[in-house]
């Protein structure tokens, strides 16, 4: 009897130790994360196993991750990793849903009768893909021109939308159709470059006149000026002038706040 028990007690440990030994070579050491991975078009493609699969770290060191299908294009492109002789597919897609952002680079532009205008040339866009900015018709339809024939003023709405028909929020933009020998003129409101820490007079080197070539600097009026040369950023000043005519304009100008080269390689010679 004490013989049958002890008999019976191996046999259960063999059974055991050989499920144990199945199991170990039928589980995999390494597994992905997910069948697709999904990256927007101007994001870098991560180059690392372990961003793709699940794994010791010894396990992921000893894998291969091949990405060499993989463009920068939109689109969907095969990717996989390897560990010993076992190779795990996958796949990579590049998509755009990102909305463009664009700004008017004049809130009001001063044409006269017979004139076209181009879209694009109004605003500033960013945007990881190529696109294409538009006027917004009264029919709904767009154009990336139009032509104003009458005199008057008038509110048009413009829209940018990129390769992959992400559209911008829509911007309006008044246009003043008037022979302009009165116009005012705005000079020296370019955007800039400043180094960070240095002065900035959004008046130095800005003129003005009144269209007929009389200087009226004097009148000229800054609506928004927030830039802080204490600060790397990119900052608005809007100006404006209006001539004794009532004729106005309005310029945005973008002031960028970059780091001192000059400063980082003295305290690099300094280490």
């Amino acid at each position: 009897m004490k013989n049958r028990i002890i008999a019976a007690v191996i046999a259960f440990f063999v059974i055991v130790s050989a499920t144990l030994v199945v199991l170990a070579f039928s589980l995999d050491p390494i597994s992905l994360k997910k069948e697709t991975f999904v990256f927007q078009y101007g994001e870098a493609i991560p180059q690392e196993v372990y961003e793709y699969a699940n794994g010791s770290s010894e396990v992921l060191d000893l894998s291969t991750l091949d990405l060499t299908q993989v463009k920068a294009d939109i689109g969907s492109y095969p990717a996989s990793l390897t560990y010993y002789n076992k190779t795990y597919d996958f796949t990579i897609k590049i998509v755009d849903t990102t909305h463009p952002v664009a700004v008017l680079k004049q809130v009001q532009v001063n044409i006269e009768p017979h004139d076209t205008l181009t879209a694009s040339d109004l605003v500033e866009v960013t945007d990881n893909s190529s696109f294409v900015a538009y006027f917004i018709l009264e029919d709904g339809a767009t154009s990336e021109t139009q032509t104003f024939n009458e005199i008057g003023s008038y509110v048009e709405n413009i829209v940018v939308i990129d390769a992959s028909q992400n559209e911008s929020a829509k911007l309006r933009i008044k246009i003043v159709v008037r022979y302009n020998n009165d116009i005012p003129t705005l000079t020296g409101v370019e955007d800039l470059e400043i180094y960070l820490g240095k002065d900035f007079d959004p008046y130095l080197g800005v003129k003005a006149t009144d269209g007929k070539g009389n200087d009226i600097t004097g009148n000229i009026v800054i609506l928004k000026n927030d830039v802080d040369t204490q600060s790397i950023g990119v900052y608005t000043v809007i100006y404006k002038i209006t001539n004794e005519q009532g004729n106005t304009i309005q310029v945005n100008r973008k002031v960028t706040v970059i780091e001192n080269p000059g400063v980082l390689d003295s305290l690099d010679n300094r280490t």
